[in-house]
C-alpha cells in the first residue's frame, strides 16, 4: 500500500527517515559495511589467474569464492625456501602484508586458520608480533583482537599451505557523516527546506511549490556500496496562495481606486432606476388579461462561451437546469438556438403545465417548464447590495484595506523574517543540473549559481558543512561562481547558511593497476637465462570517462632491481565500444549521435537511489540503429519477473529461459543457472571470456554450438527491452489484414500472453499464423483463469517456431479489446560494450560501484632485472605512480603496489665438454654456467638421453659425479652407438645454483657420437 505523503507548511519542521543502523560486530566496525579500504600492499606468493596486482584485494570481498593460495613447501621458488634476505622468504612461510585506511583492531579469516600477527608504521618498519588467530566458537572462522595494538599496518604470516578466502579487518570507531536532500520528481533540489549536515530536521523556510517531493537521507563521502540511504514522501502544503491573493488583491486596490468608485455609483444608479422599471413591468402584466398575454413576447440572447469548454449561456448566464417560461408568451432564443424533439428551433412557446427538454448539439441541457404568470411579490434589489451604506463609508474601508497592508512593488516581494540563499549547480548555459547529472572529478572547479532573498545579508557557501567561500550576492540577488570540489568519492552535499542541500557526487578515481610480476627474476641477464626478463600486462582503468577531456595515462614503475618503461595509455587505445543507458543526457556515451527509437520505453530515476538515471523498459523497448558485439560485455539489470523473457537482442540475444541465462549468436549457445539474480533488485552481470559472472560471482557456463540459428538474430540494430504491446482488434474485422510482426517479435510470442474482454467465458481459441518457414500454421491460446470478468488471460499451449504473420483469430467480432502483452524486462542501465575480455578487477569494481561506467586498456611492457648479479634473494616493494598527460593525478589513483623477488642467475646446462663427435667408448663431461648444489646420488632419475636411433636412456643421479660446476657420466653408463645424435634434456628445478638455491632451467643439449 503506497504511504501518503507528509504534508509540510512554511515554517514547519519535517524529521526525515533515519539511516538504517550500522552493524556493529564485538571486534568493532567491519570493512564489509564500512570503508576501511583494506589493501594487501604486499604477497610473498603469486596466482596464475591475476590480471593485475590489485586482484589480491578480493580476499576482503564478503562472500568471497575464489581464494588466496598460500604454497606449501617447495611447490614454489623463492617464497617460503627460507633461502635469501628479505619479506616473505621465511620457510615455509606465506606472508600477506596489509594496510587499511583507519587503524585495524581486530581480524577475522575464513575458513579457520592460524595467522601470525605483526604490526608495523610501514614497510620498511621492523615488525611486533602480536599474537595468532584462534577459531572461533562457532567454528567458521578465527579471529584476533588486537587490543591496544592497534595499526594501519599489519604483517599476516601462515605456515604451510591454504586457501584463504575471507580478511575481515575491524576498527575500533568510525564517522558517520550524513544530510538531508529535498529532491523532486525531475532530480533537482527544492530549495527553501533548510537542514544543518548530520541532523534530520527539515524547516521549511517558503517556496511557492505545491508538490510532493522527496527528502533523502544519505551517507556523506562513502563508497557506492557502503553508503546508506533512506527517503521520505513530502507533500508542500500550500498555504502559500493566501500570501498571493493577498498581493493581487492590493495590486487592483493601488491600480483602480481612482476608476472604482464612479462605477459603484453609477451601479447603484442603475440599480434603482432598473428596480422601479422592472416592478412596474411586472404589475402591467399581472393587471392584463389573458388575450394579451398572446401577444407578449421575450427575447433572450443565447450564445456559446468562447473561453474554456463551450457553454450554452442565455444573456451571458449558463444555461440552467430548469428553465420556467411564462405559459403562453413566446420566447425567441437568438443567435443560437436550441434542440427540442431532435429539431432545432429559435422559439419557444408552451401552454401551462407543459415542459419539454432542451438540448445543444445533441446534448441535455434542461428542462423547460410552463407557469402561469410570473409572482406578484414586489420585485426588489438585493438586501445585500451596498448595505445601505453610504459611498462615503464603502471609501474609507478600502483605504483601511489597502493602508493595512504590506507594501508590494512589481520587482519586489520580501518575505519578512525568512532570509533564503540557495545554491546550485549550473551547466555551461546557466541551466540548474540535477542530482544526477551532478557527477564531477576529483577535485573538480565547477560554476554554481548563488541566490539570496536579502542582498545585504553574506551568503556563506558550504560543502559537506565546511564553510568555502563567504559572498555577497548582486542587486539582482542573483551571482555566479565558480568552487573546488573534494577528492573523496561519494555523496556530497553543496549548500549555504540559509538554503537547501543540493546532492552531488565525486567519481572513483580512475587507476593504472600494477602489474603481476613472475615468480622471481634472474639477474645479471646472462645468455640463456630467461628469467632475467619478463613480458608484463598492465591495465588501466578509466573510471567514468565521460567527465574526462584527456584520458592519456602514465604508468612510472619506480623499481630499482628491475627496468621498466614509462607506459602510455593513450586515449584512442581503451576498450569501450558502447556505453549505453549510463546517463540521461545520452543513449551512448562512446557515441553521442547514434540513432535510436523508443518504443514505450523511457528514461526513469532509480527509485532507491535518486541520482541514478535507468531505462524503463517494463512495457516498451528501445531499437539502438547499430549492429554492437556482445563477445565482451557488462550491464546492470533489474528484473520485475524471472519468467521467459528477452532482455537484449542484436547479433547476440540475452534472455532468460527455463531459468538460465543465455547469450546465443548464429553459431553458439552460452548458458548458466539464472537463480542468483535477484528480482526486482539490481544485478550485475557480465559475458566474457565465453562465461558469465553475476554479481560479482563467476557462474559455470557451458557452451554448444547451435547450427545455422538465425531466428533471434537482427540483421541491423540492436533492441533493449520489452516487446511492445500488440493490438489484435484489427484482426477480429471483416478481410481484416494480416499483422506483420517485427523482426525482434518473430521468437518471442511464447514470452506473451493475451489479454480480451468479453462478457461470456472463453475457454480457448485458435490463431492462424504464417511461420518464417511461410508454412501455415495454427496456434492454441488457454485461458489461464487468471483474470476476472469480463477480463480473460490467455497463453501458448506449447513452445512455437517463430512465426513472421498472424493472419486470423476465431473469436467473435464483438469482442471490445483484445492485446498481446509481452512479459515485462524490467530496468536496464550502462550496457557496456569492450573489444577486449573484461579483466577481473574491472567485473569487481563494476559490481561494487552502479555510479561507475568503466573503461579499460590492456598494455604488455617489457621487464628487464639488473645487470649486476646478486649473491642472495632480495624482495622489492616498489609503488607504481600514475599521473595524467599534464603530469598531476587529480582524478587518478597516484600510488599502487607492486613486489617481487630477484635471486642470482639461473643455473643453465650449456654443453658437452666437446663439440667434435664423441667415440662410444668415451664419457661424458657436460658444462654448467653457475656452481652445482650438491645433490643426491640416488636412484632417482636426473637426465633423460634420447638418441636418433630411438633410444632412450634414463640416467640417474647415482650415475653422476660433480665437478663444482660440470657433472661426469662414465661411458659404462651411456650405452652409445656410433654415427648417432643424443639429446641430453634436464627438467626444470632438478638441480640447484650454488648461490641463492636457484633452479635450474628446463635445457636440452646435443653431441654426437662418431
Amino acid at each position: 500500500m503506497e504511504t501518503l505523503p507528509y504534508g509540510l507548511n512554511v515554517d514547519e519542521i519535517v524529521t526525515a527517515n533515519a539511516l538504517e543502523e550500522i552493524e556493529v560486530d564485538r571486534l568493532g566496525y567491519s570493512n564489509h559495511h564500512n570503508d576501511l579500504n583494506p589493501q594487501v600492499m604486499f604477497a610473498s606468493f603469486s596466482d596464475e589467474s591475476f590480471d593485475t596486482y590489485s586482484d589480491y584485494n578480493r580476499v576482503f570481498v564478503k562472500g568471497n569464492t575464489i581464494p588466496l593460495k598460500f604454497p606449501a613447501f617447495g611447490e614454489s621458488y623463492p617464497d617460503g625456501s627460507g633461502v635469501g634476505v628479505g619479506t616473505g622468504l621465511k620457510y615455509n612461510t606465506g606472508t600477506l602484508i596489509v594496510q587499511c585506511q583507519l587503524p585495524i583492531s581486530a581480524i577475522r579469516v575464513k575458513p579457520p586458520c592460524t595467522l601470525e600477527v605483526s604490526i608495523s608504521s610501514n614497510f620498511d618498519d621492523i615488525t611486533q608480533f602480536v599474537g595468532a588467530t584462534i577459531t572461533s566458537g562457532d567454528g567458521t572462522c578465527s579471529e584476533l583482537s588486537l587490543s591496544s595494538n592497534v595499526s594501519n599496518f599489519l604483517v599476516l604470516d601462515h605456515v604451510g599451505s591454504l586457501n584463504l578466502y575471507e580478511i575481515e579487518v575491524f576498527t575500533p570507531i568510525v564517522l558517520l557523516p550524513f544530510s538531508t536532500f529535498p529532491v523532486m520528481n525531475n532530480g533537482k533540489t527544492l530549495p527553501y527546506l533548510v537542514s544543518n549536515l548530520g541532523s534530520l530536521n527539515v524547516v521549511r523556510k517558503g517556496g511557492l511549490q505545491n508538490e510532493t517531493f522527496t527528502v533523502c537521507t544519505a551517507d556523506i563521502s562513502k563508497s557506492f556500496g557502503n553508503t546508506r540511504i533512506s527517503q521520505k514522501s513530502v507533500h508542500n502544503l500550500s498555504l502559500e496562495q493566501f500570501y498571493l491573493e493577498e498581493a493581487s488583491l492590493h495590486e487592483h486596490i493601488l491600480r483602480d481606486a481612482n476608476s472604482i468608485f464612479p462605477i459603484i455609483s453609477a451601479i447603484e444608479r442603475n440599480c434603482f432606476n432598473h428596480q422601479k422599471m422592472t416592478q412596474r413591468s411586472l404589475n402591467l402584466i399581472n393587471e392584463s388579461d389573458s388575450e394579451k398575454m398572446r401577444d407578449l413576447e421575450c427575447r433572450i440572447v443565447s450564445e456559446m462561451s468562447t473561453t474554456g469548454v463551450p457553454q450554452l449561456l442565455f444573456n451571458g448566464i449558463a444555461a440552467p437546469q430548469n428553465l420556467e417560461i411564462i405559459a403562453d408568451v413566446k420566447y425567441f432564443f437568438q443567435p443560437e438556438s436550441i434542440e427540442i424533439n431532435g429539431t432545432s428551433v429559435s422559439e419557444v412557446k408552451l401552454s401551462e403545465g407543459n415542459s419539454v427538454i432542451y438540448k445543444k448539439n445533441n446534448v441535455s441541457i434542461g428542462i423547460i417548464n410552463a407557469v402561469k404568470k410570473i409572482p406578484t411579490e414586489i420585485y426588489e434589489t438585493p438586501n445585500f447590495f451596498m448595505n445601505e451604506y453610504s459611498l462615503e463609508e464603502i471609501l474609507n474601508d478600502v483605504s483601511n484595506v489597502s493602508n493595512s497592508l504590506n507594501l508590494l512593488t512589481s520587482t519586489r516581494t520580501p518575505n519578512f523574517g525568512n532570509t533564503i540563499s540557495h545554491a546550485a549547480f549550473i551547466d555551461e548555459n546557466g541551466k540548474t543540473l540535477n542530482c544526477e547529472e551532478c557527477i564531477f572529478l576529483p577535485a573538480d572547479v565547477k560554476t554554481i549559481s548563488v541566490y539570496c532573498s536579502d542582498t545585504s545579508v553574506p551568503v556563506q557557501i558550504l560543502i559537506d558543512g565546511d564553510m568555502k567561500y563567504e559572498i555577497q550576492v548582486s542587486n539582482e540577488r542573483l551571482s555566479i561562481v565558480t568552487i573546488e570540489l573534494p577528492s573523496e568519492a561519494g555523496v556530497h552535499t553543496l549548500t549555504t547558511n540559509n538554503g537547501s542541500n543540493s546532492l552531488f557526487r565525486i567519481s572513483e578515481k580512475s587507476v593504472i593497476h600494477a602489474p603481476m610480476h613472475p615468480s622471481y627474476y634472474t639477474s645479471g641477464q646472462l645468455e640463456r637465462d630467461t628469467f632475467s626478463s619478463s613480458s608484463l600486462m598492465i591495465v588501466a582503468q578509466l573510471n567514468n570517462f565521460d567527465l574526462i577531456d584527456d584520458t592519456t595515462m602514465i604508468a612510472k614503475s619506480n623499481s630499482s632491481l628491475i627496468s621498466i618503461q614509462d607506459i602510455f595509455f593513450h586515449e584512442d587505445n581503451y576498450s569501450c565500444t558502447n556505453a549505453l543507458f549510463c546517463r540521461k543526457k545520452a543513449i551512448d556515451l562512446k557515441n553521442p549521435n547514434i540513432l535510436f527509437d523508443h518504443f514505450d520505453s523511457a528514461w526513469d530515476l532509480c527509485s532507491e537511489h535518486p541520482w541514478l538515471a535507468c531505462l524503463n523498459v517494463r512495457d516498451g523497448c528501445i531499437v539502438v540503429h547499430a549492429q554492437l558485439s556482445f563477445t565482451n560485455f557488462t550491464f546492470w539489470w533489474n528484473p520485475t519477473t524471472l519468467s521467459d523473457v528477452t532482455i537484449i537482442q542484436g547479433q547476440s540475444c540475452v534472455f532468460i529461459t527455463n531459468n538460465k541465462l543465455v547469450i546465443e549468436d548464429s553459431t553458439n549457445r552460452f548458458e548458466c543457472d539464472a537463480s542468483s539474480i535477484e528480482l526486482s533488485k539490481w544485478n550485475h552481470i557480465t559475458f566474457t571470456s565465453n562465461s558469465f559472472t553475476v554479481n560479482g560471482i563467476t557462474i559455470t557456463t557451458t557452451v554448444t554450438t547451435v547450427i545455422s540459428n538465425t531466428h533471434r538474430i537482427i540483421p541491423s540494430g540492436t533492441v533493449v527491452g520489452t516487446n511492445p504491446t500488440l493490438n489484435l482488434k484489427p484482426l477480429l474485422t471483416q478481410n481484416a489484414s494480416y499483422l506483420v510482426l517485427q523482426d525482434f517479435t518473430t521468437d518471442r510470442l511464447h514470452e506473451s500472453e493475451i489479454i480480451l474482454q468479453n462478457i461470456d467465458l472463453i475457454s480457448s481459441f485458435e490463431m492462424t499464423v504464417i511461420n518464417t518457414d511461410t508454412l501455415v500454421d495454427t496456434l492454441t491460446w488457454a485461458n489461464t483463469g487468471t483474470g476476472t470478468l469480463p477480463e480473460q488471460i490467455f497463453k501458448l499451449n506449447n513452445h512455437t517456431n517463430p512465426i513472421s504473420h498472424i493472419t486470423g483469430i476465431n473469436l467473435p467480432f464483438s469482442i471490445s479489446y483484445i492485446s498481446m502483452k509481452f512479459t515485462s524486462c524490467g530496468y536496464i542501465k550502462n550496457v557496456c560494450c569492450y573489444t577486449d575480455t573484461v579483466p577481473n578487477i574491472v567485473i569487481k569494481d563494476g559490481f561494487e560501484n552502479r555510479d561507475n561506467v568503466i573503461d579499460f586498456q590492456r598494455q604488455t611492457v617489457s621487464s628487464i632485472c639488473t645487470n649486476q648479479e646478486e649473491n642472495t634473494v632480495k624482495t622489492e616493494h616498489y609503488n607504481q605512480t600514475n599521473v595524467a598527460s599534464d603530469g598531476t593525478f587529480r582524478y587518478i589513483v597516484n600510488s599502487v603496489p607492486s613486489s617481487f623477488y630477484v635471486t642470482p642467475p639461473s643455473l643453465i646446462m650449456m654443453n658437452t665438454s666437446q663439440t667434435t663427435p664423441y667415440s662410444i667408448l668415451q664419457s661424458l663431461l657436460i658444462l654448467f654456467n653457475r656452481r652445482i648444489e650438491v645433490f643426491l646420488r640416488d636412484d632417482s632419475t636426473l637426465f633423460t638421453m634420447s638418441g636418433s636411433d630411438g633410444s632412450t636412456t634414463l640416467l640417474r643421479a647415482s650415475f653422476c659425479t660433480l665437478l663444482s660446476s660440470q657433472i661426469s657420466i662414465p661411458n659404462s653408463f651411456l650405452n652409445l652407438s656410433p654415427a648417432t645424435t643424443y639429446t641430453i634434456h634436464l627438467a626444470r628445478a632438478r638441480l640447484f645454483q650454488f648461490e641463492g638455491h636457484v633452479p635450474c632451467l628446463e635445457t636440452s643439449i646435443s653431441f654426437s657420437t662418431a
